[in-house]
């Protein structure tokens, strides 16, 4: 329901659902929103922090706010803009300048109704909703009356929930025209005196008041709201550094960039990098993630033919150089981390770089099985042993458990029918008493032509009439596409792709499909590793391919995955180039460490 008055007027009321949401994006000029949620769990991104709203909160928004939705369940939407109703002019009328429409910007204003709120809400809404269908004079001062009303209503409880603690009316408009003047301001002025200047208080008086709210220091107020601007600038406008530097107040891009990696704790071209990386893996739902087995330890079993240096490893630089490219690795957009205690010192890098970076979105997950035993010797003959023993997943579990204290996803290493790990029930049982405990998801991981069989085996297994397993890693790649055959049966689980590469022989010149790889290549002006990757997430849409590599320009190069979609028609060429799954692991067995 829309009114579109003849002197510009806009009021809108819809009642939004999965099925229409689309009308949370059109969002006129001058356009204030209120989100009033009429169902619990509705996912929304608002300025690239994620939401959860319930039942009866209620969300007020204006144009500059940007938008995205993950899951929308019933909502009710109001629209208005300047020419309809001014809550400038009206301040007077309603009050929520300031608390409920510009001000706090660094922090939403949320409110949560119910009881006679809520009833005041509701009739309110309805009247409004009867109103749309009179087409006579007076309809547009009622549904200002409507307007009035509900947002008269929410200002009060607004005021009741997060202003509870102020109880003077001058204590309480102070508060108000703070947040006013700081978000009219904010982009010349940064220091609480230049707004004490303004409402003719002390700074002391300013900060006495947030103090008595238990909030953050109203300088922390101001910066909060200069961020804020920030990251919607770096994020959603194509403007240089310098541009944002000067549009936010800053005489130059050094003051700007020091004031920005305080804040974010990184600087703002690799904060550009990490959201274009983001939202290219939310678009395309899976995520690249980053094996970490050449991370941790100096070889690993590829294609490669370099000469093996005499120089002496040291193992101090190469754990510094690991968490280095960690750094610039979650700089680039990798959130998935995934390691093994087989992955030579892996799991130990991952663990101090945590303690050190103190990433907070970050996703772990870490294997049992296998033990290294090569000492960073290039030229050992062996360098991993294998064991599915229930005192090696008592002992590895233990050292991992200390090392990632937040790991979300522990799975069998390198799983096999031979080893009798899927028929041991004391392995089994300490496996589903890890799961309950420490409230993680349980996996393995698969290698060997009868990977398809090892899965089925593996679907089959239930503690307590749970299915164990919730999470699968699976070599697939361009030549080894026999995972697809299970693509159904592993819908609801969470699939990792390892060896997308295959190991590096898709680069090989006897590859029959290397000139399909390349022409490909060519017409996206990517890499073939950026085709292989492509083709793993278009024909399996995984929850994350793991990338292999160990410097930022390789990673950048696998990256450009999300840039751009395979045709059906490309897809179905590249599956004509697989062979047998029995031909894939002989050849594979070639391999040497390197």
């Amino acid at each position: 329901m829309v009114y579109d008055g003849k002197n510009g007027e806009y009021f809108e009321l819809q009642k939004i659902d999965s099925h229409n949401s689309n009308f949370l994006k059109n969002t006129k000029t001058q356009t204030l929103l209120l989100i009033w949620f009429t169902s619990d769990q509705n996912k929304l991104t608002i300025d690239g922090i994620p939401y959860t709203f319930e039942k009866n909160e209620i969300v007020f928004l204006t144009e500059f706010h940007k938008l995205e939705y993950e899951n929308i369940k019933t909502i009710n939407l109001l629209k208005f803009n300047k020419s309809f109703y001014c809550v400038l002019d009206h301040d007077s009328e309603i009050g929520c300048k300031g608390i409920l429409y510009y001000g706090a910007a660094a922090k939403l204003p949320i409110i949560k109704i119910n009881e006679v709120p809520l009833e005041i809400m509701q009739t309110a809404w309805k009247m409004a909703t009867l109103e749309f269908e009179m087409k006579d004079s007076l309809q547009l001062e009622m549904l200002q009356m409507m307007l009035k009303r509900i947002l008269i209503t929410c200002t009060r409880v607004y005021k009741m929930q997060s202003l509870s603690s102020i109880t003077g009316t001058e204590q309480n408009d102070l508060i108000r025209n703070f947040n006013f003047l700081v978000e009219t301001n904010f982009r010349s002025k940064h220091t609480v005196a230049d707004y004490a200047s303004l409402i003719y208080k002390s700074p002391k008086t300013i900060s006495n008041t947030f103090k008595k709210l238990g909030t953050k220091s109203p300088l922390k107020f101001i910066q909060e709201r200069i961020m804020l601007e920030a990251r919607r600038l770096i994020s959603y406008t194509d403007k240089d550094i310098s541009e944002i530097a000067y549009e936010l107040g800053f005489n130059d891009i050094q003051t700007f960039s020091r004031f920005f990696k305080k804040n974010e704790k990184i600087a703002p071209i690799q904060y550009r990098k990490k959201k274009y990386a983001l939202n290219l893996f939310k678009n395309n739902k899976t995520m690249i993630g980053l094996g970490m087995a050449a991370i941790g330890r100096p070889h690993y079993i590829n294609i490669k033919n370099n000469s093996i240096s005499d120089e002496n490893f040291d193992l101090a630089v190469f754990k510094t150089q690991g968490k280095h490219f960690l750094t610039e690795a979650y700089q680039a957009g990798i959130r998935h981390f995934d390691t093994a205690p087989s992955y030579g010192v892996a799991e130990e890098i991952l663990s101090e770089w945590i303690t050190e970076f103190q990433p907070k979105d970050i996703i772990i997950s870490s294997k049992w099985g296998y033990t290294y035993v090569a000492n960073f010797d290039k030229n050992a003959i062996v360098h991993e042993v294998k064991s599915h023993t229930l005192e090696t997943l008592e002992r590895q579990s233990k050292t991992t458990f200390e090392r990632l204290k937040n790991i979300q996803i522990y799975q069998i290493h390198s799983a096999t029918l031979e080893s009798g790990v899927l028929e041991n029930q004391e392995v089994l049982e300490k496996l589903y008493q890890i799961k309950k405990e420490r409230n993680i998801e349980i996996g393995l991981s698969t290698s060997g032509a009868n990977q398809n069989e090892i899965i089925k085996k593996a679907l089959q297994i239930k503690c307590n009439n749970e299915a164990l397993f919730d999470v699968f890693q699976v070599s697939y790649n361009l030549l080894e596409q026999n995972l697809l055959n299970l693509k159904e049966e592993l819908k609801f689980k969470k699939v990792i792709i390892k060896e997308a590469m295959a190991n590096g022989r898709i680069f090989l010149d006897k590859n029959d499909g290397l000139q399909i790889f390349q022409n490909l290549a060519t017409k996206y002006n990517v890499g073939i590793d950026a085709i292989a990757l492509q083709f793993v997430i278009a024909t399996l849409n995984p929850y994350s391919v793991l990338s292999g590599v160990t410097h930022l320009d390789q990673l950048n190069e696998n990256l450009k995955a999300n840039s751009f979609s395979l045709e059906d028609h490309e897809i179905e060429l590249l599956k004509t180039v697989k062979q047998t799954p029995e031909d894939y692991w002989e050849d594979r067995k070639k391999l040497s460490w390197q």
